[in-house]
């Protein structure tokens, strides 16, 4: 066989692109993966905080990967979502949903880590090539599916051809602007800051805040026993302020805005800003061709459910792939096709993809719009979320990702 001829060849290595390539070498095919950075996780104190739901647990579980994340991972036994200036809040458990477990908090470098970690273990006994550091340059379509051109670092050309190609590539996705696919933005003007906070009360890192406020969205997500990743999203003119104040006054402020519910906020890291768009492709799949990850969609940090969707969407992809055939004719069979099998795919995903990028919206703009007559109405709506029990179980239901 032609060394450069794949099944499939994924472009991109970070978290999904890593995931998807795992799972396919389970199934026996021949992958390469393309990633233009060096495939190295180091500790930074500036590592971004995940909030992994329980069907994402359960994919890193089935990939090999969560045993050597779970003594890393900080458990989510309680949800809590609340709006300043209220009393009300909603409290989810996991025992009131009759589950051990809502998700997990892990550092993104670790799991990074863990996933490069089994990626290079099985490289020996697998059908599988790291490209990297290289850049895509150039994609056409051919007989067998696609032919790509990439680059390394010291400038060496390398031709490859992939049945099936995978772009995991994120939000600016190489790939798809090279076949001419266009997003669609839902927001704008929208910045989140970054962070990670010290606090001086332990007994309350089993439990992950949601705190609305006039002034936008405030994640709290321990991961250790008094330190917490921070998440502030809202509109650029009043969280960008938040970055450039001392360290003293920000601490104020988000001990104004959050409470003592942690106790006292004693030390933050650095603050870094992002500007947000919530987006998604208008096309997700074509022939022989199909979006993952924040190629495809990229999310709000509102609910944590970005990184959590893009991993749902492998699943199912997986899923009806390796119902389609046997896992040694896989591409190959299905490069004989038409695209209706990668159709099935998107239209199984549609539905949820959709309701999420609503449902982060909506929320959004519903418990942070800043205006007197809903009031009563958010009180309320959070009272009935928080005493009506089948209501709280589908809340929980979809922060678990089996929405």
């Amino acid at each position: 066989m032609n060394e450069d001829v794949f099944d499939c060849v994924i472009v991109g290595a970070g978290i999904v692109g890593s995931c998807a390539a795992l799972a396919l070498i389970s199934a026996g095919l021949r992958v390469a993966v393309i990633e233009a950075c060096p495939l190295i996780a180091n500790p930074s104190p500036a590592a971004r905080v995940l909030a992994l739901n329980t069907r994402s647990v359960t994919l890193l579980d089935d990939l090999g990967v969560w045993k050597d994340l779970y003594s890393e991972a900080n458990i989510i036994e309680h949800l809590q979502v609340s709006r300043r200036g209220h009393f009300t809040a909603v409290r989810i458990g996991a025992n009131e949903c009759h589950v051990p477990f809502l998700g997990y908090v892990v550092l993104a470098d670790r799991l990074l880590a863990a996933l490069y970690r089994v990626l290079f273990d099985r490289l020996p006994q697998s059908h599988l090539q790291l490209i990297y550091p290289a850049c895509l340059e150039t994609l056409v379509r051919c007989d067998l599916g696609w032919k790509l051109d990439c680059v390394s670092n010291d400038r060496k050309q390398r031709t490859l051809y992939a049945r099936l190609l995978i772009a995991a590539d994120g939000t600016f996705s190489k790939v798809r602007e090279l076949v001419g696919i266009s997003t669609k933005i839902l927001t704008c003007d929208r910045t989140a800051l970054v962070s990670r906070v010290r606090f001086t009360v332990n007994a309350a890192r089993s439990c992950v805040y949601q705190r609305f406020t006039d002034r936008g969205v405030l994640a709290i997500l321990p991961f250790s026993a008094n330190e917490a990743g921070l998440i502030w999203t809202g509109k650029s003119a009043c969280v960008t302020p938040l970055a450039e104040c001392s360290a003293d006054i920000f601490l104020k402020e988000i001990q104004d805005y959050f409470g003592y519910r942690l106790g006292r906020f004693e030390q933050v890291t650095e603050r870094l800003l992002q500007p947000l768009q919530t987006r998604y492709a208008r096309q997700q799949v074509q022939k022989n061709l199909v979006l993952l990850g924040n190629a495809a969609h990229t999310l709000s940090p509102l609910a944590a459910q970005g990184l959590n969707l893009g991993l749902h969407d492998l699943a199912q992809f997986i899923q009806i792939l390796t119902e389609l055939c046997d896992s040694k004719s896989a591409i190959a069979s299905l490069h004989d096709q038409d695209s209706g099998w990668l159709m099935r795919y998107a239209e199984a995903r549609r539905r949820q993809q959709r309701c999420l990028l609503q449902f982060t919206e909506q929320l959004e703009n519903l418990l942070s719009f800043n205006f007197w007559p809903l009031n009563l109405v958010r009180a309320l709506a959070l009272f009935t979320l928080d005493s009506v029990l089948p209501c709280k179980r589908r809340f929980a239901h979809a922060f678990m990702g089996f929405a």
